[in-house]
């Protein structure tokens, strides 16, 4: 759980991988979880959308150095 902007970022497959060691893809879900009348996505949660649509998501590592 994260909560803010998604309230999930789940990796579907992962247990799998780790558990069994099934070389099967892992999908990577951003999800929000949403109730009521006003179930509807906020502004920045449209621009997230829109950017995993528009497949505008990378990949970083960041490696920090030992002082």
């Amino acid at each position: 759980f994260i909560g803010s902007p998604i309230d999930y970022v789940i990796f579907d497959g992962y247990t799998e991988l780790k558990d069994n060691r099934v070389e099967k893809p892992i999908t990577v879900i951003l999800a929000d979880v949403k109730s009521g009348k006003s179930a509807s996505l906020t502004h920045e949660q449209k621009k997230i959308k829109e950017a995993v649509e528009e497949r505008r998501v990378k990949w970083e590592t960041i490696t920090l150095q030992s002082q």
